[in-house]
């Protein structure tokens, strides 16, 4: 039998007459994430790999140690460079900080110090004057940080290189006593690197590289609610909510709000003649609350969603009830099924009969609890806003009844590429067709074995004559 699955959740809009109207409150904090310099990183191909970063803070913690002089003062060699390489999974403009000796201060675009409470060499002071006359907005070096001492911060676009193989440099900074700033603007799927080196100076001083990565509200993370606590096993939310009003705090977490109402639940099932048939849990008395990136609340935690890994469980007494603070400090695993690549010839027009021999050909999926990834490429073939472009076709089968959730990214901003599923004579299952990036849909069909379906990935727009590479991502759940 096959049989769609919808689900209407009244927490995420308004208040509904007859339903519990106690609202659940909280917040969601996403902490700082700090990595150390684990040495042996002073060439690009050593850089330390601190991976996609999420949207959160990050400090990067090390030393680094100037220019040595010879006796005329000029550089006579070089003793460290730290190389930190990353990609950000959006584009994304911000503000990194670099302190020598210090901490910067969160929330990015104020570089004055405070001034510090420091011992004050007399001749550095009139002879008449004792420390107390130092005015308070005056900053005072930081004594950790000798007056001499120059660093300098570089972004690096580690894709492209000179003829000399050397990264192409993107922007940079030199750095003294304060802390310094580098506007930067990344984009997603590139490899980047921060390189970290003194610039003049003997001495040897720790610093901080801090930079906000993704901003949290794009990711649409939300608040849910459910019956079960087993994150493998969730179910159907019974109420949820999507935060959009993260705060860096003082401490470089950020702090976001929810606010959860009208909890029950809504499931319509499809029979074979198309009878839907729909039940309403209107008393629901306890519940449990995560926060995470769920990219379709029906579909729980799938791989790679980022989420509270200490559920908060709710006693519902219809009344305005406070849940205890959730953290995002944990990621869906990922358990690989098979990496398919696109092979041309697959391209289908996509229009009101494809035909469907054109498709590639994948076989049989993997089951339920694996992911399994197409990668392949969509050329843009003009700048019409419209399935006009390159479509990458693929049949395949699956070894039992099975649901699909799924998620498409590419390497490109400027694109948009969408992902439908067909049923055996191409009509219109399940899919993404929205302007996000990356995309997230599924948990609408359950595919049955013994069938041949089809899925396509199509770009809808982006600059002519390139070709963004995408991943498609399919989780399959019982």
């Amino acid at each position: 039998m096959r049989y769609l699955i919808l689900l209407a959740l009244t927490g995420c809009v308004r208040p509904e007459e007859g339903i519990n109207d106690a609202h659940l409150v909280g917040t969601v904090r996403i902490p700082l994430r700090t990595a150390v310099d684990e040495g042996s990183n002073e060439i690009p191909d050593n850089a330390q790999d601190l991976g996609a970063l999420k949207p959160q803070y990050l400090k990067f913690e090390g030393t680094t140690t100037a220019f040595e002089v010879d006796e005329d003062g000029l550089p006579a060699l070089f003793a460290d460079d730290d190389w930190v390489k990353f990609t950000v999974g959006a584009d994304v403009t911000t503000t990194v900080t670099l302190t020598l000796g210090g901490v910067a201060e969160a929330g990015g675009g104020d570089t004055d110090t405070d001034a510090v409470e420091t011992d004050v060499p007399d001749t550095d002071l009139p002879e008449d004057t004792d420390e107390t006359d130092v005015p308070p907005d005056t900053d005072l070096p930081d004594t950790d940080v000798p007056p001499d001492l120059a660093v300098f911060l570089g972004l690096y676009n580690l894709d492209v290189t000179n003829e000399r193989g050397y990264p192409t440099l993107v922007g940079s900074v030199e750095v003294f006593g304060e802390p310094g700033e580098l506007e930067v603007t990344l984009v997603a799927g590139v490899n980047y690197a921060f390189r970290i080196g003194g610039l003049h100076g003997e001495a040897e001083t720790p610093y901080e590289l801090v930079f906000p990565g993704v901003d949290p509200d794009t990711l649409g993370i939300k608040a849910a609610a459910y019956l079960s606590n087993d994150t493998a096993a969730l179910g159907m939310p019974v109420g949820g909510a999507t935060i959009a009003d993260f705060v860096v705090q003082d401490d470089y977490s950020y702090l976001g709000t929810y606010d959860m109402f009208g909890i029950k639940g809504v499931e319509t099932t499809y029979d074979t003649d198309g009878t839907p048939t729909t039940t309403v849990d209107e008393d629901v008395s306890s519940v449990w609350v995560f926060a995470g990136s769920f990219g379709n609340l029906s579909g729980g935690l799938r791989a790679g969603n980022w989420y509270s890994g200490t559920p908060e469980e709710m006693n519902l007494t219809g009344e305005d009830q406070t849940v205890p603070e959730l953290v995002l400090d944990s990621e869906a695993e990922a358990v690989i099924g098979r990496e398919i690549p696109e092979v041309e010839p697959n391209d289908m027009p996509f229009d009101a009969a494809p035909d469907l021999a054109l498709a590639q050909a994948i076989g049989e999926m993997s089951g339920p609890g694996y992911v399994d990834v197409i990668s392949g490429t969509n050329d843009i073939l003009s700048d019409v806003a419209d399935y006009v472009h390159d479509v990458d076709a693929f049949s395949f089968t699956v070894p039992g009844e099975q649901s699909a959730f799924f998620a498409l990214d590419w390497d490109d901003g400027a694109a948009d590429i969408d992902v439908y599923f067909l049923d055996e004579v191409g009509d219109a299952l399940d899919g993404a067709w929205t302007v996000a990036k990356p995309e997230y849909g599924g948990g609408n069909w359950v595919f049955e074995p013994g069938v041949t379906y089809y899925l396509v990935v199509i770009a809808y727009e982006g600059t002519p004559d390139t070709s963004p590479a995408y991943d498609l991502r399919i989780e399959w759940a019982p």
